[in-house]
């Protein structure tokens, strides 16, 4: 008897326990929450005491303050930064982890690393960072669950980027169809055929420019692995490569430096895919061959000299004679006689030439796959290849739609800070953070360039007859989310929307003309409006600072 109220004590004083427990979790949690709210409520007292307590601010004021308020990004929770890699054995958590844990850090983020066994929900982040080269995202969080990510939330990958421009493959089928009709000058990338699917096409072009080089890519390989030339359409036979590559014409006369062919590693911002926001970073990499270039010299074993992916030739030489700066190489066209600023200018030409082309199909995806939700809450960064011919005529080589951020040249080593290789991650990081994370108020300034317009907000009171436009309230979150990004793009630069909405416009007409045999005529005229309001608004922003 004693021995079995002994035990109901004890399991009783257990019982006890386990509520004393849920109570203390249960009034963490609500303190987390309400420390949370509160830290919300604060951001957005800050943004509407600053310019919008007072009584004689206008309507038109106030609606922007409290577009502005509710749209502020904030971490209500302390929810950690997710880093998801699904790569094999770790290689891009490895390469990159590294860096972002420092770069979120400063500022007093925590970063937290999952594998690909373990699942994210999405209110389990602030930030999800996902390392993966799936085509869909599914491996960190499915495509569904895009549209139910708070304001609060940032996701790292554009939805289905990889399946439209990242993957060698899909780069070529979207800009062959993108650009079949398309009146240009002349060829911002390089014409390409997809094996087997082109082989016929790819034989009637061999046949028809015989003896002429072309580069054959594997379309699921990177770093240069598995590349070649060949001159002749019964070279692919003798190679088995009729499956799953890419071929594209060789460039014979790519613009050298002391010898040495070389082509750009630029990094590219893209905060919104639709419409169009991307920045251009003011630092890069200029990859060099490992040997002086050689256009008779092309065969299998001699990569070092036609190919300038490090990968390949930091076996045959340092990397420090591998890669310059673009700081560097703008030194150099001066000392040579060549205009630098113009060059570069023409780079970022070409690169937005290469993201307005697929926009449509960006729409359609958005439209048929996430029920038109446009990916607000996405952002991600490229890597955009680019190399320049004799006439220093720039073109795209292709997309990268996850850039190293390694800090030091091999993994495992320590970055050293006074390495000019580290001080561009670390710049690239920080400058990113500060675009995508600020909570700047605009509203003062944004109702100046409305008014300047002639824009209403509506509907409502304050969208009149007489307005050219008016905004609707997910229209007005994309401006201001459009200056807060132009005000804090630090070593960035703007590249879409542009002053001159002028200088892109037949290209964007024509990739909605190809959106409108499969989306509603208004739903595409809503986005081609977008274009023209954001390029007007930039054409204000950047014309005041002139003066």
């Amino acid at each position: 008897m004693a021995m079995l109220r002994g035990r109901y004590l004890y399991r009783r004083a257990l019982n006890i326990f386990d509520v004393f427990l849920i109570l203390i979790i249960g009034k963490c949690f609500v303190a987390n929450v309400f420390s949370g709210m509160l830290e919300q409520q604060k951001l957005e007292a800050n943004l509407r005491t600053i310019h919008c307590n007072s009584t004689s601010v206008s309507l038109l004021r106030k609606r922007i303050c409290n577009v502005e308020a509710s749209s502020v990004f904030f971490n209500p929770y302390s929810s950690p930064v997710i880093v998801k890699d699904v790569s094999y054995q770790r290689y891009y958590a490895m390469r990159d982890l590294q860096g972002w844990t420092i770069a979120f850090n400063n500022r007093s983020m925590h970063v937290v690393e999952r594998s690909i066994t373990s699942s994210v929900s999405s209110s389990d982040f602030s930030i999800l960072i996902c390392l993966t080269l799936s085509a869909h995202d599914k491996y960190c969080i499915k495509p569904s669950k895009l549209k139910n990510l708070e304001q609060w939330q940032r996701y790292g990958q554009i939805y289905n980027l990889r399946s439209i421009l990242w993957k060698k493959d899909s780069f070529c089928w979207s800009m062959t169809e993108a650009l079949a009709n398309f009146k240009r000058e002349r060829n911002f990338t390089f014409p390409c055929w997809v094996l087997p699917n082109d082989l016929e096409r790819l034989e009637l072009e061999m046949r028809t420019h015989p003896n002429e080089p072309y580069i054959v890519k594997p379309s699921n390989k990177g770093e240069g692995h598995g590349i070649f030339v060949i001159h002749s359409y019964q070279e692919i036979m003798d190679k088995g490569a009729i499956k799953y590559h890419v071929v594209q014409p060789f460039m014979k006369d790519p613009f050298l430096i002391n010898g040495f062919k070389f082509d750009f590693r630029t990094y590219v911002l893209v905060t919104s895919i639709t419409p169009l926001r991307a920045y251009f970073y003011k630092e890069g990499l200029v990859r060099f061959t490992a040997e002086r270039y050689d256009p008779n010299n092309t065969q299998s074993g001699k990569e070092q000299k036609f190919l300038t992916n490090t990968s390949i030739n930091k076996k045959f030489s340092s990397i420090t004679n591998l890669t310059w700066t673009f700081e560097k190489l703008k030194n150099w066209f001066v000392a040579n006689g060549y205009n630098g600023e113009r060059i570069f200018e023409s780079v970022r030409e070409v690169i937005v030439y290469t993201l307005l082309s697929v926009e449509y199909k960006f729409l359609k995806s958005f439209h048929f796959s996430l029920e038109d939700y446009d990916c607000s809450r996405c952002y991600q960064l490229l890597g955009v290849d680019v190399i320049l011919n004799s006439a220093l005529e720039p073109s795209v080589i292709e997309v990268n739609g996850l850039p190293s951020i390694q800090l030091s040249h091999n993994l495992g080593v320590p970055p050293d800070p006074s390495n000019t290789y580290t001080i561009i991650k670390y710049g690239l990081l920080k400058d990113m953070l500060n675009i995508l994370l600020n909570n700047q108020s605009i509203a003062s300034d944004l109702e100046g360039i409305l008014y300047k317009l002639n824009i209403g907000v509506g509907p409502g009171p304050l969208c009149k007859s007489h307005h050219n436009t008016c905004l609707s309230y997910k229209d007005l979150q994309k401006v201001i989310q459009l200056l807060r990004e132009h005000r804090n793009r630090g070593g960035f630069t703007l590249i879409y929307p542009v002053a001159d909405r002028y200088k892109y416009l037949p290209l964007v007409r024509h990739a909605h003309k190809l959106t409108k045999s499969k989306l509603s005529a208004r739903f595409v005229r809503t986005n081609l409006r977008l274009h023209n309001i954001f390029s007007s608004v930039i054409k204000l922003e950047t014309s005041s600072k002139k003066l």
